[in-house]
């Protein structure tokens, strides 16, 4: 059973709204007559908590940092040093991350060679009355995509609507794995490795304040 850590600025009181309670309903579902355990043992904690020493980010397999604005030098070092030793980190985007530069210089390093696999440079958005972006093309062998291969499939991740993304430049080594319909063709789930472990970056939202992915079947 793999210890997943997961993290966001300010939980919502429903569910469906919650990027944390979100994520982990679908990672440690509620127990049912099935006698197989969840695959991961989930703890979410919050923000202001994530940065304290107490944070198991030392213990924990998998690490999501779901739309966190700001994150101190202390535990970017701590997660650095967590991924290099096999981790795996998991940054999703979204509305509390208001200075873009600032936050991916934190998670980039000055000479790119941080945690993030692409360098943010600005949101963008959709009129929603009007149009969304969608996912246009993705890596149908990943092990992360590889279930929408099949053509009945396919719609439930190509077909949803994206109204606003984290614009990003993939970085050296990185692997773009979904790429969205805007003019730039800009990565939507992109990944590289990070010693022995590796960084992914969702550049939407893991709830459906930026998308409708989370309403999809």
């Amino acid at each position: 059973e793999d210890e997943c850590e997961a993290t966001a600025d300010a939980p919502a009181e429903r569910i469906e709204d919650d990027e944390v309670g979100f994520l982990t309903a679908v990672l440690e579902p509620p127990a049912s007559d099935s006698t197989a355990a969840a695959p991961y043992a989930v703890t979410a904690i919050g923000a202001a908590e994530f940065d304290g020493a107490d944070a198991p980010i030392d213990t924990s397999d998998l690490i999501v940092v779901a739309n966190v604005g700001t994150l101190s030098g202390s535990t970017v070092e701590r997660l650095e040093a967590r991924v290099a030793a096999g981790a795996t980190l998991v940054v999703t985007a979204g509305d509390r991350i208001v200075d873009v530069v600032r936050w991916g210089r934190a998670l980039t390093g000055e000479d790119g060679a941080g945690l993030l696999p692409a360098e943010p440079i600005q949101v963008v958005s959709a009129p929603r009355r009007t149009s969304y972006y969608r996912v246009a093309d993705f890596d149908e062998t990943s092990a992360e995509l590889r279930y929408f291969a099949d053509e009945s499939r396919r719609p439930l991740f190509t077909e949803v609507p994206i109204y606003d993304f984290l614009g990003c430049e993939p970085l050296p080594g990185a692997r773009v794995l979904a790429s969205l319909s805007d003019p730039r063709s800009s990565p939507l789930l992109v990944e590289r490795s990070f010693g022995r472990g590796r960084t992914v970056l969702w550049t939407t939202s893991i709830d459906r304040a930026w998308n409708r992915i989370p309403d999809s079947g």
